[in-house]
């Protein structure tokens, strides 16, 4: 109720702007997101009467399925504490499983927005549930506010003089994961639910697991998220189930493990495949798999001695992926092009022109071995939003631009000078008309982008007049042959001239 009747609560129109269709009015709630309110003057708040939004509609919606699970109530009771996940109070190997949803990174202050229905719960429950809402005696946080010097987040802000950072998070982390250790039977589970859009957010989850000696025996993706909420930034999340690492694991080399890891991978891939599974989140569960292959070895070494990394393995599992899809462009296999076309082609079919953020966008560069300082600018175009892939005219060619920027030199020149200033181009770049890549890099930007693109409208006229084009080339070659001869003729004139 309280969402639905403070101010800042809006309503919120069904219906169509003719009149068509069912046209109710509803109360809206005051959250503008997930971590978020919306204070402002357009408010409503729920009154009398029946209907949605209103005290009786909301006493409804909340009650009812409250009564459902009451009257279908089975099984024993349980006891339920509230305790901190880096002293958990219990006695060693004394739990049989640990089942947890950690905070995702940076993606939602959780106390900060649940604080709003703090203060009001504890008016009302301070006597009810005293060991939840009693005043804390001995600190420095506000009795009617939480503690939040332990809430394992990376927060934008600073509280209680504990700077909530990505070192604290790791630190932490890894700190409830070692006090989930130490509870546990040896025979024990850890369930860890997760789902970031930031390969940096799993790379500090699995690090931390790792640190607590805990190894991954399982993984699947779940479909947890909706896409139409507005709140979440991820579809789906990964479930992963975890055991104590046997106390003698064996130690492996890094090529060994390299081909288990892309085995296992491409395996899952398959079924995610069938499975209807977005390619975005294949990307992020096949963390699982290549964490279960890298689980089973104490060490993993390179071939100069040293350890190979949980980063590594990561982004192996990631190319694992991509390779798994067996892309190809015109029936010419992705591998077959050069790494930034790769990167390039990749990354629109993921995203498209969407922005990226910056952890996911290094992500996909390492994948083709590229560095993400060498693609901004030159393909990568940065903003506080993220990355966003370029698709206007890279400036000038030559034999060594990639397929992928010939291709958007194509269309600028179309629009500046057609058939010419295209065949110009290719002459430029030392390309044939007959190159098939650089065909098939043009019809894979064209399919990805909306008919009326600026960018695909021109390169469909390139294709449309690839014969002219071919043409051109001859003449244009010709050209700048004849143009390249001409001052060393003019000099050998003007010097008999002299003589």
């Amino acid at each position: 109720m309280l969402k639905h009747a403070t101010r800042g609560a809006k309503l919120r129109a069904h219906g169509k702007p003719d009149g068509s269709g069912q046209n109710r009015v509803q109360v809206d709630h005051i959250f503008s997101n997930e971590a978020s309110l919306a204070f402002q003057f357009d408010f409503f708040e729920a009154g009398i009467g029946e209907g949605p939004g209103t005290w009786a509609g909301l006493t409804e919606t909340g009650m009812t399925p409250l009564a459902a699970h009451l009257r279908g109530k089975r099984g024993r009771p349980a006891r339920l504490r509230r305790a901190n996940a880096m002293a958990l109070p219990f006695r060693d190997g004394t739990v049989d499983a640990v089942v947890t949803d950690p905070p995702y990174y940076d993606m939602i202050e959780y106390s900060d927005a649940s604080d709003y229905f703090y203060v009001w719960l504890r008016r009302g429950l301070v006597d009810a549930q005293p060991d939840l809402f009693a005043d804390t005696i001995g600190t420095e946080v506000a009795p009617d506010l939480q503690n939040k010097d332990d809430e394992i987040i990376v927060r934008r802000v600073f509280n209680g003089g504990v700077r909530h950072d990505r070192e604290f998070y790791e630190r932490s982390l890894s700190r409830a994961f070692h006090e989930a250790r130490r509870v546990l039977r040896p025979d024990g589970h850890l369930v860890v639910v997760f789902g970031h859009s930031d390969p940096d957010a799993w790379l500090r989850l699995l690090g931390a697991l790792h640190d607590a000696e805990f190894v991954v025996t399982s993984a699947w993706p779940s479909r947890t998220e909706t896409s139409n909420t507005g709140v979440a930034s991820i579809k789906v999340t990964v479930t992963i189930g975890c055991r104590v690492a046997a106390p003698q694991r064996p130690i492996a080399t890094a090529a060994q493990v390299d081909r288990e890891v892309a085995t296992a991978v491409k395996a899952a891939a398959k079924q995610w495949d069938a499975d209807g599974l977005a390619l975005t989140d294949q990307l992020m569960a096949a963390y699982g798999p290549a964490m279960e292959v890298y689980g089973r070895y104490s060490s993993v070494l390179l071939p100069n001695g040293k350890k190979a990394g949980l980063d590594r393995y990561l982004t192996l599992a990631r190319t694992s992926v991509r390779d798994a899809t067996a892309l190809k462009l015109d029936q010419l296999p992705l591998e077959t092009f050069d790494a930034p076309t790769r990167f390039a082609v990749f990354w629109q079919r993921l995203y498209g022109r969407t922005d990226v953020p910056k952890g996911e966008a290094r992500f996909l560069a390492q994948v083709d071995n590229l560095r993400l300082e060498d693609m901004r600018g030159a393909l990568l175009t940065e903003s506080k939003k993220g990355f966003k892939l370029r698709l206007d005219a890279p400036g000038l060619v030559s034999e060594r631009s990639s397929t992928f920027d010939v291709a958007r030199a194509m269309a600028k020149a179309w629009d500046d000078g057609g058939t010419e200033a295209v065949a110009t181009i290719l002459a430029m770049a030392d390309r044939q008309a007959s190159d098939a890549h650089l065909w098939a890099v043009v019809a894979e930007i064209v399919r990805q982008l909306p008919a009326n693109d600026p960018v695909a409208k021109a390169l469909t006229a390139v294709q449309r007049n690839a014969g002219t084009i071919t043409t051109m080339i001859q003449y244009v070659a010709a050209a700048a042959a004849a143009e390249a001869d001409a001052p060393t003729q003019l000099e050998l004139s003007f010097g008999e001239d002299l003589s």
